[in-house]
């Protein structure tokens, strides 16, 4: 039964996959040799190497009593999600209005941070602990969990780390101001640093806890398939990223333009985003440490971040 519906949902991905691919080759948005290079050093590469690194580690238990309450109660909080990207994340930008219009961009990334926090962390914490009585053992945040960073699960999550910063730095866009020596000294050790602290809440806590530690978990438990759990993340983890890209101007970062259609963003979201997610949830299955992903995920966008954050903190070189 499990094995059924793995391949299942690895069938459902890849039909997902290749028609994004083509949609997107047709309008140039993603060439299909540049898809296939992120496929294979992201999607398998990376993916792989979690793998080798976490042979031989017995993942932290998890308990779920009620895997398919749980993992309807997943769900709904993914579509809840989904809702506050679509409609309540415009009503905090207007709140915490970025220098562009008429505010400060420390001001607008902290309120950002915080109602990430709320809307990933906190809202789905307490609905599970209220409903089911899960604590923060039940998403992989323990005492045990951050003792076993001082042994295999953290030089697993550092060599990973290691390995994704290198491929940013000579492969990610939004390094080029790094690579091209715009940022030296003090603005980048510092500014590496703060940038890091920040990314480990902004995305590490924020996405590992709700995408690894609840919504993967929770599917793998309802499936009985810890492969189906983790091919369903990578794509609603990936098709969470249209809303900004429709809507807020991500989309012109990926070269989509500034508002991509709806279709469009999800096909990128599918080809890019989700088969990103592959090697954290990986990692993620075959340890349960959230403290371990949220590290990998945090050196994931540590680079890319980097030159923004420096510039909002008021790094100078």
């Amino acid at each position: 039964m499990s094995d059924r519906t793995g391949n299942l949902a690895v069938a459902l991905f890849v039909a997902l996959y290749v028609a994004s691919l083509v949609l997107l080759d047709q309008l140039g948005a993603l060439p299909v040799e540049e898809a296939g290079t992120l496929l294979l050093v992201l999607g398998f590469g990376f993916s792989f190497l979690a793998w080798l690194l976490t042979i031989g580690i017995k993942p932290l238990e998890i308990r779920i009593a009620r895997p398919a309450l749980e993992g309807s109660a997943a769900v709904l909080l993914v579509v809840a999600v989904g809702a506050y990207l679509v409609y309540g994340r415009t009503w905090v930008d207007a709140q915490f209005p970025d220098a562009a219009h008429g505010g400060g961009e420390l001001g607008h990334v902290l309120g950002v941070t915080a109602a990430k926090l709320a809307v990933f962390v906190v809202i789905p914490f307490l609905t599970l602990r209220l409903m089911f009585g899960q604590g923060a053992a039940g998403f992989g945040l323990s005492r045990a969990a951050l003792a076993r960073l001082g042994g295999r699960d953290g030089i697993a999550a550092l060599v990973i780390a290691a390995a994704i910063c290198v491929f940013q730095f000579y492969a990610g866009r939004a390094a080029a101001p790094i690579r091209e020596g715009q940022i030296v000294g003090e603005t980048l050790w510092l500014g590496g640093a703060l940038t890091f602290v920040w990314l480990l809440f902004d995305v590490g806590l924020t996405e590992e806890f709700f995408f690894r530690g609840m919504v993967q978990e929770r599917l793998a438990a309802a499936f009985k398939s810890p492969l189906a759990g983790l091919i369903l993340m990578a794509l609603i983890f990936g098709l969470v990223h249209a809303p900004g890209m429709v809507l807020r101007g991500a989309g012109d970062v990926e070269g989509l333009g500034e508002h991509p259609g709806a279709l469009v963003a999800a096909a990128y979201t599918i080809g890019v985003q989700s088969v990103a997610a592959f090697f954290l949830g990986i990692v993620w299955m075959r340890t349960r440490n959230l403290p371990a992903v949220i590290v990998i995920h945090a050196a994931t966008d540590l680079l890319s971040n980097l030159p923004y954050f420096v510039k909002t903190v008021g790094l100078t070189n």
